[in-house]
């Protein structure tokens, strides 16, 4: 590919990766050969499944691409916990926001999932500067914490930009929890030096 090729990709990778982080949303093609997809334009032999971020678009290439298709929405935390690392084991390839310019973006899925993850983070940093505040969930013995799945034995602090995304982890083991409001200032000075002191990693967007 030449220098203005992966520019064009990397733009359409990136603005995908960003409206999916603020929508926490994406929009799938599912027909009766399962969700909607090409063949590869840059690996032969691999196959690229479809994902957008608008249900227009999703909605104008349908009937191109699916036998009796329907439109799905799938909830970012199903994306990036179920969808991609399922389709990374398929040995798939993800388009995003798939149309008819000649030059498509094809990501490998958990190539995705990271870039996914870095738009939420930037995502939730402009918008706790935007609110000052951040939103955590609090019980009797503290915040609500979450063993880390990448290192052994350490601790988790979810935190999240608005309340409506705390609120709908209000189930399971933080069923009990309340969804506080904390303020940015303090969140800087006290709740991560808390985190520092007691060696927690902070989780911002959990998903």
């Amino acid at each position: 590919m030449t220098p203005t090729q992966i520019d064009v990709e990397i733009k359409a990778r990136r603005d995908f990766c960003a409206r999916l982080a603020e929508s926490r949303h994406v929009y799938v093609v599912s027909g009766e050969e399962g969700l909607a997809r090409v063949p590869s334009q840059q690996q032969p032999g691999r196959e690229v499944t479809l994902f957008w971020t608008e249900h227009a678009e999703a909605e104008q290439w349908a009937d191109v691409l699916a036998t009796n298709p329907r439109i799905k929405m799938l909830p970012l935390t199903d994306v990036l916990t179920d969808v991609l690392p399922k389709l990374g084991e398929l040995n798939r390839l993800v388009g995003t926001n798939w149309n008819d310019v000649p030059v498509e973006a094809e990501v490998a899925p958990l190539d995705l999932v990271g870039y996914i993850r870095g738009a939420m983070v930037d995502h939730f940093v402009q918008k706790t500067l935007e609110t000052k505040c951040v939103w955590m969930l609090q019980g009797i013995d503290g915040p609500a914490c979450q063993m880390s799945q990448k290192t052994k034995g350490a601790l988790v602090l979810p935190v999240w930009a608005d309340r409506a995304a705390a609120e709908a982890r209000v189930e399971g083991p933080w069923a009990d929890m309340e969804v506080g409001r904390v303020p940015l200032a303090d969140f800087k000075a006290r709740t991560l030096m808390w985190a520092a002191e007691t060696k927690r990693k902070v989780a911002p967007a959990y998903c």
